[in-house]
């Protein structure tokens, strides 16, 4: 939950005004500008998003909250955000939970205390559901900061999630918002759709992966690739080293087992996305891969998540008619 909370909350931060319309959407919701978060008295609360808005013409704060599943103490944790934030603020709040997965019960409102008869009090909330939204609605709607949430939604696709993509580039000015938007969005597709195939999907529409490496799942898989083709290289090296002196041999060695261990990962990145779409790999189509070149297989991973398995076979068998290497007429 780390990565997607911290996701979710630098999306509430970059355009709250979607969030709103999801929400209130006959409420004529206008953002006026973020709140302090930190609602703290004894014990300390901090709530994940708090923004002032104006909502059937009167001024309010919004807390929007983030689960990854179903909570029963959601309700009365919105509860405990919501009136902190009312005393501080001295303003109404509305509370929203985004619920990204289903999974258990869901608390509906309202959250209400009562002794016996006597009602002592009752709190609001707002569910929304993200896993009964649908992309497409979304991606019409032009609700730019919440299409890097597709992939939870009911109609989560790679087709859906390119054109999400494409519209943020299109559509935000701000260099900076694009690559945490672009990011965010290939971070959770790599939940459903895997790794390789969000990453292969990221190259292929020229997105930036810069800001992808700041959160932890992107840095961990980063550094395991790292790790093992420099063990490779190093180890390459070293025999190599013996044979032709240490070196000369080491630093050759490094070099060859950098490229070897670029195409393997290649290869395993190919596997995996053809898997992916297409379950096993017959025992030909496997020996291809495994003999593939690496320009071969760069070329292939680009267009895999898209091409018909018989296209991506007859390029891997014969790769000197791949598309891209065909004589111009």
């Amino acid at each position: 939950m780390g990565d997607i909370d911290q996701g979710i909350k630098r999306l509430l931060q970059l355009r709250p005004q979607d969030f709103l319309q999801l929400a209130f959407p006959d409420a004529s919701p206008e953002y006026l500008g973020p709140v302090e978060a930190d609602v703290a008295m004894e014990p300390q609360l901090i709530a994940d998003n708090l923004q002032r808005a104006r909502l059937y013409a009167q001024p309010c704060i919004v807390d929007i909250e983030v689960q990854a599943y179903p909570d029963l103490d959601m309700a009365r944790r919105m509860f405990k955000y919501g009136v902190r934030a009312d005393i501080l603020y001295n303003l109404p709040v509305l509370s929203v939970v985004l619920i990204l997965q289903p999974g258990g019960t869901i608390p509906q409102p309202p959250y209400a205390r009562g002794i016996g008869p006597i009602p002592i009090l009752t709190w609001h909330f707002h569910n929304v559901e993200v896993y009964n939204l649908k992309g497409r609605d979304i991606i019409d709607a032009g609700m730019i900061s919440l299409m890097p949430l597709i992939p939870f939604m009911a109609d989560r696709s790679l087709e859906v999630v390119e054109e999400a993509a494409g519209l943020i580039k299109e559509r935000v000015a701000e260099a900076e918002q694009v690559e945490t938007f672009e990011s965010l969005l290939a971070i959770f597709g790599s939940k459903f759709f895997g790794e390789d195939t969000m990453l292969a999907l990221m190259r292929r529409l020229n997105m930036s992966i810069d800001t992808w490496k700041e959160f932890p799942l992107m840095r961990t898989w980063l550094e395991q690739a790292e790790a093992e083709g420099r063990a490779k290289g190093e180890a390459e090296g070293r025999a190599k080293g013996e044979a032709e002196g240490r070196a000369k041999g080491e630093a050759e060695g490094r070099a060859e087992g950098r490229a070897e261990g670029e195409t393997e990962a290649l290869r395993r990145s190919v596997r995996r996305i053809i898997e992916k779409r297409f379950g096993s790999l017959d025992p030909a189509l496997a020996a291809a891969i495994d003999n593939a070149d690496a320009k071969t297989l760069d070329a292939i991973e680009a267009d895999a998540i898209t091409e018909p398995i018989e296209t991506i076979r007859a390029r891997l068998v014969q790769p000197e008619n791949s598309p891209s290497e065909q004589p111009q007429q």
